[in-house]
């Protein structure tokens, strides 16, 4: 809930708050992207945040005729949407927002009813339920693509029901777990689904019977084919998957008819290998490395395995990736040939930077060779360092323009080590146009530490009154690391030493440092985040140049629960909360990322640390598409007195926008991209402003604009993407303009001229 303190009306910055307490949940923010190199090699797309768990779909986002590329990274839930030039893919994440929320787990895209637009299947959005849920696309007026729930009525679930003997229905399974292979797998023009069966070790055919019944291409109607596809048995045990030489004879059975156990976890990806009209399946199981090409000999129309290359391709360097692979077939060079692109299907403790194995096909889609080019295809142009990151603005070299450290919880490394670093980038922009090069990847050497100390969390201070930053760097233990800077005022930083332990700080687990002085005695305090969500507060109680902390935050002055901030969600035990504070000149302000991605922002913060905070916003930005365990770093880096925000996730990457904040507070209009909703000109105005528009016209667009004390000044409606609104009976000002369409709200600043 949204609370207000009787100040408001004597601050603009809380008057932002009241104006938009309606709005600023729907508050955008613009995705940014500056310059990136490494090793000298310019990146293509460096703001993405990161891959750790990709699956791979083709997709025409613009209805252009060119299939361009969504890839769903199954650690964070996270849609990544890449646009094909024509010689190169493009990041244009915009098109994100066109998908639903809730989508989890596993998301693949098919064209069910062959209308030239790309559907959604995914895993059940019902908590505890393993299904399928089902998107139909559609082009709208700008020929973007639009997805809207296909319903199923023979479930309250709304998930792909199979009819019973009987005559009741259940679920069609596929686990939370699990890729399935959604293909024509028997030749009648519409898409079946291949699965495993809730027991594993056994491959699931769900038909499709639309076609059959009658109803042509627009239904989906699924019927359990067979519960032995291939006549083949996954034990888990070994790579070799376990092949019947006798059609009809189900492999894996015990003589009293009980299936043997096995584990749980396969991906399945279904092509025509050998072009001879049936489908043949790369399967990838949980406990192994490697991808296996099931070949098919349909025979008597019934699928059959008569033979598998283990180690595919063996006839090529073997697709070799740790723990649990998956495979997805599509174009992946622009060359109208299908390839291979392969990664892990695990969110956690599996290979997160050479992770995406690239197979050329270099022969046809009638006649395949697969061959091997590279282990980080599109990965090689990010900046990612492997799983989670933390990043930190600070001006390492003292040349004036604010450099970036990213603290990471680790690389993958096989057998369970782990490799933590904090990576160094230089800004060798400008004052005005910052770009950053990759200086050193192991900075301070942390990575000596992984034996000891993990998920890196870097943040600057003066701790020791000298004149120049120290850093402080949490860590996954809950302990602090400090590294004293003994440059002196204006020097390049030099650190003694690392000290372990400051000052026996210890918050739990997974401790998140800011530098700040909280209660403004002068002295620099620290609040630290931690996975059980709260906000430790440890007041410094030494001298300017001689901090004293007590570790313990259950001590007094220290404060546990600082502010009653909890980032956990209802029925979770961890929260990550990872905070900043910014002060502006109406008061401090926190803003903390969390586990599930969201950024919440409190203020009422001065003279009441032993109070309860007041909530401003729970999802600023809607930066929840980012990732789990988000965490921010604000600086104006480009001098235009706007707050710019630099996001690390649980994904290793990182992604830049640009806040709503001045560097006073108060609210900036969001200058919204290409993919902007709407767009006011001029601004500042004189006479008139024009509302420009992308969102669908009609009586359901109303614009209203507010002073800012909250009046109402002028409202109306839109009736087409370009509106005039008369601006000449108002005087000069700030205002507020809001427009509606539906659900969606929209915010820009607007100011009036004399």
């Amino acid at each position: 809930m949204i609370k207000f303190n009787v100040m408001f009306s004597k601050n603009l910055f809380f008057l932002f708050f009241l104006i938009s307490s309606f709005c600023l949940q729907a508050q955008e923010v613009s995705r940014l992207s500056y310059p990136f190199t490494s090793s000298g090699v310019p990146l293509n797309f460096p703001m993405t945040g990161g891959m750790n768990a990709p699956q791979f779909s083709e997709i025409d986002y613009n209805n252009d005729g060119i299939m361009d590329l969504f890839a769903f990274d199954r650690a964070g839930d996270v849609m990544l949407t890449f646009r094909n030039s024509g010689n190169a893919y493009e990041f244009k994440s915009f098109y994100a927002k066109n998908f639903p929320d809730g989508l989890n787990h596993w998301v693949l895209l098919r064209d069910y009813d062959q209308d030239g637009v790309m559907d959604i299947f995914g895993y059940s959005d019902v908590p505890g339920v393993d299904g399928v849920i089902v998107y139909k696309g559609y082009y709208d007026s700008n020929d973007e693509i639009r997805f809207n729930r296909f319903n199923f009525y023979e479930l309250t679930q709304n998930i792909i029901p199979i009819q019973q003997q009987g005559g009741s229905f259940t679920n069609l399974y596929v686990s939370f777990e699990d890729i399935p292979g959604i293909a024509d797998m028997d030749g009648d023009g519409d898409l079946d689904i291949l699965t495993f069966g809730i027991g594993g070790g056994y491959i699931y055919l769900y038909t499709n019977q639309s076609v059959e019944m009658g109803y042509g291409l627009d239904s989906l109607i699924f019927n359990l084919e067979t519960n032995c596809w291939g006549y083949v048995y996954e034990s888990g045990q070994t790579e070799v998957i376990d092949t019947s030489g006798v059609i009809g004879d189900c492999p894996g059975q015990k003589p009293d008819g009980i299936i043997s156990d096995r584990h749980a976890g396969s991906t399945l990806c279904p092509f025509d290998e050998n072009n001879d009209g049936d489908k043949e399946v790369l399967i990838g199981d949980v406990s192994f490395p490697n991808l296996n090409l099931l070949i098919n000999n349909d025979t008597a129309d019934e699928a059959h395995i008569v033979d598998q290359d283990v180690f595919w391709p063996s006839y090529d360097m073997s697709a070799y990736i740790p723990i649990f692979p998956a495979a997805y077939h599509l174009d992946m060079d622009f060359d109208g040939v299908k390839d291979i692109i392969a990664s892990p299907n695990l969110a956690g403790n599996a290979e997160d930077y050479y992770n995406m194995w690239f197979y050329k096909n270099v022969g046809t889609n009638e006649n395949k060779t697969f061959e091997f080019q590279q282990s980080d295809y599109l990965i090689n142009h990010m900046v990612d360092h492997g799983t989670g990151s933390h990043p930190e603005f600070v001006d390492i070299n003292q040349d004036g323009l604010l450099d970036l450290l990213i603290g990471t919880f680790s690389f993958f490394v096989p057998g369970g080590g782990k490799d933590p670093r904090i990576a160094y980038y230089q800004n060798v922009g400008n004052a005005t146009q910052p770009a950053y090069e990759l200086i050193n990847d192991d900075y301070l050497n942390m990575s000596t530490f992984m034996s000891t100390a993990i998920t890196f969390s870097p943040t600057a201070g003066d701790l020791d009154g000298d004149g120049d930053l120290d850093l402080l760097i949490g860590e996954e233990y809950g302990g602090l690391f400090y590294a004293e800077n003994t440059a002196g005022p204006g020097n390049p930083m030099t650190f003694a030493p690392l000290v372990f332990s400051y000052f026996d700080i210890d918050v739990g687990q997974a401790s998140a440092p800011y530098i700040v002085d909280l209660n403004r005695d002068g002295l620099l305090d620290l609040v630290v985040g931690e996975r059980n969500g709260n906000v430790n507060y440890f007041q410094n109680t030494g001298t300017a140049t001689s901090p004293m902390f007590n570790g313990d935050p259950t001590v007094a002055p220290n404060i546990e629960k600082l502010g009653d901030i909890d980032t956990r969600v209802l029925g979770s035990t961890s929260g990550y909360s990872t905070p900043i504070v910014l002060d502006f000149a109406t008061g401090y302000v926190i803003i903390t990322g969390s586990k599930n991605g969201k950024f919440e922002i409190y203020n009422n913060i001065d003279g009441n640390l032993n109070g309860e905070f007041d909530e401003i916003d729970s999802d600023y930005g809607g930066l929840t598409r980012e990732g789990f365990r988000t965490n921010v770093t604000m600086a104006d880096i480009n001098n235009d007195g706007i707050y710019e925000m630099m996001i690390g996730n649980s994904r290793g990457g990182i992604s830049g926008f640009q806040s709503s904040f001045n560097l006073d507070g108060t609210l900036d209009a969001v200058d919204f991209p290409n993919d902007n909703s709407i767009y006011v000109f001029p601004n500042p105005a004189n006479e008139f402003i024009t509302i420009q528009t992308q969102i669908p016209p009609g009586n359901n667009t109303t614009y209203v604009l507010y002073d800012t004390v909250g009046k109402q000044i002028k409202k109306g409606n839109i009736y087409t993407q370009k509106a005039i609104v008369s601006l000449k009976d108002m005087p000069a000002g700030v205002y507020f303009l809001e427009v509606r369409n539906g659900g969606d709200r929209f915010v820009e600043k607007v100011v009036k001229g004399q």
